[in-house]
Protein backbone atom coordinates (compact mmCIF):
# COMPACT_ATOMS: atom_id res chain seq x y z
CA UNK A 1 0.00 0.00 0.00
CA UNK A 2 0.61 3.72 -0.34
CA UNK A 3 2.21 5.33 2.40
CA UNK A 4 -0.82 7.43 3.33
CA UNK A 5 -2.70 3.89 3.44
CA UNK A 6 0.19 2.97 5.72
CA UNK A 7 -0.19 5.81 7.77
CA UNK A 8 -4.11 5.21 8.04
CA UNK A 9 -3.44 1.34 8.57
CA UNK A 10 -0.89 2.15 11.72
CA UNK A 11 -3.31 4.69 13.92
CA UNK A 12 -6.14 2.35 13.29
CA UNK A 13 -4.08 -0.62 14.67
CA UNK A 14 -2.74 1.69 17.56
CA UNK A 15 -5.95 2.87 18.46
CA UNK A 16 -7.04 -1.03 19.05
CA UNK A 17 -3.71 -2.07 21.13
CA UNK A 18 -1.14 -3.48 18.51
CA UNK A 19 2.46 -1.85 17.98
CA UNK A 20 2.63 -2.03 14.07
CA UNK A 21 5.64 -0.90 12.11
CA UNK A 22 6.50 -0.28 9.09
CA UNK A 23 8.24 -2.32 6.34
CA UNK A 24 9.07 -0.42 2.90
CA UNK A 25 9.54 -2.47 0.00
CA UNK A 26 10.43 -1.78 -3.86
CA UNK A 27 8.15 -2.82 -6.50
CA UNK A 28 8.35 -1.54 -10.10
CA UNK A 29 10.81 1.07 -9.16
CA UNK A 30 8.29 2.58 -6.31
CA UNK A 31 8.37 1.94 -2.59
CA UNK A 32 5.36 0.43 -1.39
CA UNK A 33 4.64 -0.35 2.42
CA UNK A 34 4.00 -3.21 4.52
CA UNK A 35 2.30 -2.76 8.05
CA UNK A 36 3.51 -5.81 10.44
CA UNK A 37 2.16 -6.57 13.98
CA UNK A 38 4.49 -8.27 15.94
CA UNK A 39 7.07 -10.43 16.45
CA UNK A 40 5.03 -14.05 17.82
CA UNK A 41 6.90 -17.09 18.84
CA UNK A 42 5.05 -19.31 16.75
CA UNK A 43 2.96 -19.20 13.52
CA UNK A 44 0.14 -20.85 15.39
CA UNK A 45 0.09 -17.00 17.96
CA UNK A 46 0.96 -15.02 14.82
CA UNK A 47 -2.50 -16.79 13.03
CA UNK A 48 -4.18 -16.10 16.41
CA UNK A 49 -3.50 -12.77 16.69
CA UNK A 50 -4.49 -12.02 12.64
CA UNK A 51 -8.07 -13.47 13.35
CA UNK A 52 -8.31 -11.51 16.91
CA UNK A 53 -7.17 -8.33 15.47
CA UNK A 54 -9.17 -8.75 12.75
CA UNK A 55 -12.10 -9.58 14.44
CA UNK A 56 -11.19 -6.37 16.31
CA UNK A 57 -10.40 -3.97 13.26
CA UNK A 58 -14.18 -4.86 11.48
CA UNK A 59 -16.09 -4.46 14.86
CA UNK A 60 -14.69 -1.00 15.30
CA UNK A 61 -14.17 -0.22 11.26
CA UNK A 62 -16.91 -2.12 9.63
CA UNK A 63 -14.24 -4.05 7.59
CA UNK A 64 -13.52 -2.02 5.00
CA UNK A 65 -9.59 -1.80 4.34
CA UNK A 66 -9.74 -4.45 6.37
CA UNK A 67 -6.33 -5.28 8.37
CA UNK A 68 -5.29 -8.58 5.90
CA UNK A 69 -2.50 -5.62 4.74
CA UNK A 70 -0.98 -6.06 8.37
CA UNK A 71 0.84 -9.15 8.95
CA UNK A 72 1.51 -10.79 11.44
CA UNK A 73 5.17 -11.88 12.09
CA UNK A 74 6.26 -14.58 13.34
CA UNK A 75 9.68 -14.53 15.89
CA UNK A 76 12.93 -15.08 14.28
Amino acid sequence: MDRNGADEMIHRLQALGYQPHLVPTQLAGQTWYKVEVGPYATQEEAAAAQQEMRAKYNNTYGGGGTPSAATPKPGD
